[in-house]
Parts: structure tokens; sequence; C-alpha cells
């Protein structure tokens, strides 16, 4: 399920946000922590109101409450909410006054108690399961038994979301119920995955500026693109983008979108890994496919059983599959640029200037040359393009001398240059562009967010053909799609 945080200054902000949470909310948590004087009258004024179900919470600030309250304070909100009917409380372990003091009203009442812990400081495997076990001894028994625990932590790296699955495991085999993710950017993968793995609840923002906790997913996406709830009680196979930065990828919508069509039981998910040794290890195991982007094209190949044809030439791989239990790497990308070029030119005989010398550019270059193009290599640091032209082939040109002969029919950005959010750089100024090209030249950006880059935007501006890096994008991971499913996408 989805739980949407409603956060207010005022009740009447609250209200208005409760309203917008209907459409993709399954059960609401009122944060009276962050209203400005809360009491329980504006929260029995609330809870008359709601239309969903509704967990009440007043977080104390050192577990990431948002102003302080007393202990007095906590307590008439709590009583409030329990003589109001909300359906659940949330308290926390490192409050046992409150604990103990509400428990007599919470064993009459309707009103289910959630005991939470947080963890800002990390993921520490033996003090979460020492947490659970606490828990699970104190309140999953008798009288004051609760209706779930709350385990929270922050992710300093990759290979902690492994930690929590872990622990989501072992909560399902003993029948305990469970809401366990991590925060923070190397976590936010866990709160799409957690549920799959037993969580009895996600959290989900109305918006990214009405975010609880850092790495909350906006409610609307867990709902519409990961599909939470429908993988709720199955065992979906695990996709995602391995890479540092991820933030900007918009392959998750992509592929989650390619998986509802064709109805399978699947989500893709953006993995920030800072480390990937730690990931492969961790983490490799439940992996069904990935992408790979920055700066791990080259080194996931150490992890695999063997690459095909096509990416040991590159020396690059960007999509790893498993089958019958082995890993093999392909690279997705030079079929992708071709594809992407030839909706406006063929590259057989044409002259194509390659701007750059990493990872895209082995994988354009290799295209080029492949479909019967001549590659004319350039880099920053030329002896990276020498580097490139003796592995693969291709004229390494230091920049002062791509100038010189006939104009290119085609200019390729293979750098981050121009990328977001660093949207004003460009590879070539309007002026070089001009003196590059003819009219009949076509620009191309592997860069696709923005989908239109200054760098073809300056194309545009003088006639040329401009193609963006979104179409190269698409049709890669169109056949990343097919290798994973074997469900081909056409155009």
């Amino acid at each position: 399920m989805i739980c949407v945080p409603i956060i207010g200054k005022t009740a009447a902000d609250a209200l208005h946000d409760m309203e917008k949470a209907d459409a993709a909310a399954d059960i609401i948590e009122l944060r009276l922590d962050s209203m400005k004087n809360p009491d329980s009258r504006k929260l029995a004024w609330l809870l008359e109101r709601k239309k969903k179900m509704a967990i009440v919470t007043a977080r104390k600030f050192s577990e990431g409450g948002f102003r302080k309250l007393s202990f007095q304070e906590r307590l008439e909100i709590y009583r409030g909410a329990i003589l109001h009917h909300a359906d659940f409380v949330d308290i926390e372990l490192s409050s046992p006054g409150l604990l103990e003091t509400l428990r007599p009203s919470l064993e009459q009442s309707q009103t289910k108690l959630i005991v939470s812990f947080h963890d800002f400081s990390g993921t520490g495997r033996e003090k979460l399961f020492s947490a659970y076990a606490a828990m699970k001894r104190q309140f999953m028994a008798g009288k004051k038994k609760a209706y779930a625990l709350k385990i929270i932590s922050y992710a300093r790296s990759i290979g902690d979301i492994s930690v929590i699955l872990e622990l989501l495991e072992r909560a399902k085999k003993e029948h305990v119920r469970i809401i366990a993710f991590c925060m923070g950017p190397f976590g936010e993968a866990s709160r799409a995955l957690c549920c799959s793995f037993g969580s009895w609840l996600t959290y989900g923002a109305l918006s990214i500026e009405k975010s609880t906790a850092p790495g909350q997913i906006e409610a609307k996406l867990l709902r519409d693109v990961y599909c939470v709830n429908q993988h709720r009680h199955t065992t979906p196979k695990i996709y995602g983008l391995v890479g540092n930065p991820v933030k900007q990828s918009k392959g998750y919508l992509l592929h989650n979108g390619l998986f509802r069509k064709h109805h399978l039981n699947a989500i893709y998910v953006n993995f920030l890994v800072d480390n990937l040794f730690e990931f492969m290890g961790k983490l490799g195991n439940k992996i069904s496919g990935l992408s790979v982007t920055i700066p791990y094209k080259e080194e996931i190949i150490s992890y695999l059983d063997g690459i095909d044809s096509h990416a040991k030439s590159i020396g690059a791989v960007n999509t790893v599959v498993r089958k019958d239990g082995k890993l093999r790497g392909y690279n997705t990308d030079w079929s992708g640029a071709i594809r992407a070029l030839e909706e406006s030119i063929s590259v057989r005989g044409k002259r194509a200037l390659i701007i750059g010398a990493g990872g895209a550019a082995r994988a354009v270059c290799y295209g080029i040359i492949r479909h019967g193009g001549h590659a004319y290599i350039t880099n920053r640091t030329f002896s990276k393009a020498r580097q490139l032209a003796a592995d693969i082939g291709g004229i390494p040109l230091p920049l002062m001398q791509i100038s010189a002969g006939k104009p290119y029919d085609i200019i390729i950005n293979c750098t981050s240059l121009g990328m977001f959010p660093k949207i004003k750089q460009s590879p070539l100024s309007l002026n070089s562009l001009r003196k590059l090209s003819n009219s009949g030249t076509v620009a191309f950006d592997t860069v696709y967010n923005p989908e239109y880059t200054t760098f073809l935007n300056h194309a545009r501006s003088l006639g040329l053909t401009a193609v963006s890096g979104v179409s190269m994008f698409r049709f890669q991971a169109y056949e990343q799609f097919f290798l994973w499913t074997r469900k081909n996408q056409g155009k």
C-alpha cells in the first residue's frame, strides 16, 4: 500500500493536501508535528473529513520530526487520535513513556498501534536486527500487541538496501507485519521494491516539495509507474539502472511502461551505485537484468560470465541479462545510435566527426564503422582519441585539425557537455559548427536530457538536421527490453 504523509502548518493546509492525496493514497499519515500549535481539536476536525484510513503521527524531533513537541503536547495529540477513532497511531520505540501511558487507552479502542524505529545515522545490520528482535518481543504478543513494526534506516551506500531486504524476508517468514525501507539517495530504490519483499506499505510524497524524508518518491510514481500495489503479493523480476549519477535518467518510465504494456510481473528501478563490487555482491543475485551507465560500463565486465561480440569489440557493456543463473553482457548503445541517425541519413560512405572518447564514443564509433561510415575522432585529450581509433578503428584528429578538409556529413557529440544541469555547455561554438558543416550535415547528440541541447540548438539555428539523444535512448532501451523479455518493440 501507498501511504501519503500530510504536512501543513495549519489544519486548512492539511485538509487541502488530504483532498489532493486521495487519488494516489491508500492510506494517509497526518503529521501533527508539522503543524503550528497542533492540538486534539484540530486533529478531530481533520479526522472527521478524511476519506482514507489515517495514521496519526507526532514524530519526536530526534527521529525526523519537523518541530520539537513536549511530552505533554504529544500525549494530548495521541489521546485525541484514540478518542476520535484514528485508524492508527505511530509511536517510536524510543518513547517508552508515551507507549506505557497510552497502552490502556489503546487496549480499549479500535485504534491500532504502529511502533517505529528510525536510524538516520546509517543501516547497521546488527543494530536494525536487534531493534527488530526487541520490538517483536515487546509488541507482537499479548494485549499490547502492535499492528505493525516500522524500521527505517538511512542508506550510506548501495549495499545497505540488502540489509533491509533481508529484514523484510525474515519478518515475512516469522509472520510479522512490518514496514521497512531505506532513506536517502542510495536507499531510494528500496522504497519502490520494499512492498514486493513484504513491507506492509511504503511512503510516497504528495509532491517532491512535500516529502517528509530524504529519498521519498512521489506517490503517483509509486502507484502508476512502479505499480507497487500490483507487486505486493507477487515476486516480480527486478531490473534496474546501475550508475552514478542516475537521478536524471528516465529509463524507469520507459521500461516500467513496457512491463505494464506486456502485462509482465517486473519492476525497474534506478540504483545509485557508489561501489559496484558491493552492489554485485549484495544485490546482484536478486537482479534479472541491468542497464549500465557511467562510470561502470567497462568495470561491469569483470562481474559477468560472458559478453557478446559487439560488447567485446567496443569494450563496454550497457546491458546485463541473467539467463540460467549466468550473467551475460551486451551493448545496445551502438545499434541505438545508428537507428537514431538512419532515421535522417544513411551512414554508409559518410564522413562522421565524433567528439569524445569515452564509452558513448566507443559505441558510436563502432556503429559508424560497422555500417560503412568513416569515423573521425577528436577529444580534448588527444591520446584517448588515438587509443579509441587503435581499439576500434577510425582516424584520430587533434582538436585544432578538425576543420581541415571538407565539411562533415555527420557531427556527433559523445561527451556530457550540455547535460542537465549544465545545459548551456556545448562541445562546439556556433561559429565552429558553421565551419565544420554544410547544408546537408546532420548533428547528433548522445545527451538526452535536455532533449535539445545547446549543441543541437546551434545546429537548428544553422538549418541543419538535429537528431536528439532521446532517439538513441529509446532505440537502445527497446533492444535492452528485447534482450530481457524477447519482446520486440519495433520503433
